[in-house]
């Protein structure tokens, strides 16, 4: 395999040091899932763009390396994802661990960078809700991803689009999760569901596509409770249903 280009060589320290959340409840939070993370490496197939999200030279023609933090117990997962993600020439932006000074671990700045990442202090919801409230503690877990938001943004039904940096833009097909049934079959083999097969339009906050000929589906990975039942959870933060 060709050397790929690096361009996150983060320690684990440095990663994890989550000094710039900004809201209490996610600090406190993070502190606690820090001994459950780890930070691994993750090579992928190029997919450039300017800072405005526009795609810039040509994707597929290089592999780069970044880097994820996932939850210890899924480490050997995501490895599984990520190398079928390479052997079926998936293009990805940049692959993030969330807290850099530029990331911030805020969810709408991600989107609209077209930042990939799987951990990050996040939830639905209100933070000083007791933790058995928030609502989808996924990629607080560090179990659940996002993958290329501006080719792949939520359509609510009052037809808002998020991230809106997505509205006008073209999106690249080979990097929409549900375009290719290799992709989704590589997920779904993992354990996963992709966004737009959990979400029908008219069911839910979130339309799974918008068109016949480019399926506009949710960015988002969702682990299944398989997946969960076999990983160990801070009892401050997760209480296993009865």
């Amino acid at each position: 395999m060709t050397k790929p280009e690096i361009y996150s060589d983060l320690t684990t320290a440095e990663a994890l040091d989550g000094s710039n959340i900004e809201h209490p409840r996610m600090r406190w939070a993070h502190e606690i899932m820090r001994p459950y993370l780890r930070v691994i490496p993750v090579v992928h197939w190029n997919y450039d763009m300017d800072e405005a999200g526009n795609p810039t030279g040509e994707p597929m023609t290089r592999l780069v390396q970044g880097q994820a933090i996932v939850h210890r117990d899924a480490v050997g997962i995501y490895n599984n994802v990520f190398d079928g993600l390479r052997y079926l020439r998936f293009p990805m932006h940049r692959m993030v661990t969330g807290l850099g000074p530029e990331d911030c671990a805020d969810d709408r700045i991600l989107m609209k960078r077209n930042r990939n990442n799987v951990y990050r202090p996040h939830i639905l919801g209100d933070p000083e809700d007791p933790p058995e409230k928030w609502g989808a503690p996924g990629h607080l877990f560090g179990l659940d991803g996002d993958f290329n938001a501006l080719d792949s943004p939520m359509i609510m039904h009052d037809y808002r689009v998020i991230p809106e940096e997505a509205i006008g833009r073209t999106p690249l097909f080979a990097a929409i999760l549900s375009a290719n049934p290799d992709v989704v079959e590589l997920f779904r083999d993992n354990e996963f569901e992709i966004g737009a097969h959990w979400r029908m339009a008219g069911t839910s906050d979130y339309f799974a596509h918008i068109s016949q000929t480019v399926p506009m589906d949710m960015h988002h990975v969702e682990a299944k409770p398989s997946i969960i039942r076999n990983i160990e959870l801070p009892p401050e933060l997760y209480k296993p249903a009865a």
